[in-house]
């Protein structure tokens, strides 16, 4: 909400709009490792962090984990009562700041 596409997409009728999307740039992985695993979301950049930490706890992995997590508003933070019941399976520590 409030972005420029957002507002672009939400502020008139776009019915027939052609929409040109690319793929992802970058990489974005777990690489394996001991050491605390730092992750920083903005808005919708939580959904693939979170796609990770869901299957490190479904693999039983134990890492030490850091979530950095934060939106405009306090109100468009969202998937909070899924991250804390992340925290309580993690086989480690797990802190969202």
């Amino acid at each position: 909400p409030g972005g420029i596409f957002s507002g672009w997409l939400f502020g008139g009728d776009r019915t027939g709009a052609t929409l040109t999307l690319r793929a992802p740039y970058g990489q974005f992985g777990l690489h394996e490792s001991n050491a605390t695993m730092v992750c920083v979301a903005g808005g919708t950049g939580l959904a693939p962090i979170k796609c990770v930490l869901q299957s490190m706890t479904q693999a039983q992995r134990e890492r030490d984990v850091l979530l950095f997590f934060g939106a405009r508003q306090q109100r468009d933070l969202y998937c909070l009562d899924e991250i804390e019941a992340l925290q309580l399976d993690w086989g480690g520590r797990f802190e969202l700041i």
